[in-house]
């Protein structure tokens, strides 16, 4: 388990070093972003029935 975890380390952190892997993640947080703010208009200001939270990662784990 430990030579796993050294090796998932210095992968993770030689993929930060790059300018790739903030491309990637600034597009996974745009698009995450995005899909929160699609949700949010599709209520048109009306209550939910739970959190917000709730129902996007119920909504984004669904498919």
């Amino acid at each position: 388990m430990r030579v796993y975890l050294t090796l998932l380390w210095r992968e993770f952190s030689a993929y930060l070093y790059s300018f790739t892997g903030y491309v990637i993640i600034g597009a996974v947080l745009f698009l995450i972003g995005a899909s929160f703010t699609v949700m949010l208009a599709a209520y048109n200001g009306d209550s939910a029935a739970a959190p917000l939270t709730e129902l996007f990662t119920a909504r984004c784990s669904s498919g």
